[in-house]
C-alpha cells in the first residue's frame, strides 16, 4: 500500500499520509488515478487490485516516477 500511496501522492492525485490503510481518500485517489492511465477497465469494486496494474505501479516507483 505504500507504494501505491507513494506514486499516487507523487502524481498529484493523494494529499493523505503514506501508510498501510487503504480508506476512501485512497480509493478515490487511485480511481482517478486508474482512469487518468487508461487503467479503467482494471478498476475493482472491492479491496483487490489486479497484478498488471501493480506491478506497473511498482515499477513507475522503481524508477523514480
Amino acid at each position: 500500500m505504500q507504494i501505491i500511496k507513494q506514486v499516487l501522492k507523487k502524481d498529484g492525485f493523494y494529499t493523505g499520509s503514506i501508510d498501510t490503510v487503504y480508506d476512501e481518500e485512497t480509493k478515490n485517489a487511485l480511481q482517478k488515478w486508474l482512469h487518468t492511465n487508461n487503467f479503467e477497465v482494471k478498476e475493482r469494486d472491492d479491496e483487490y487490485m489486479w497484478g498488471s496494474v501493480y506491478r506497473y505501479i511498482k515499477q513507475l516507483q522503481k524508477n523514480g516516477f
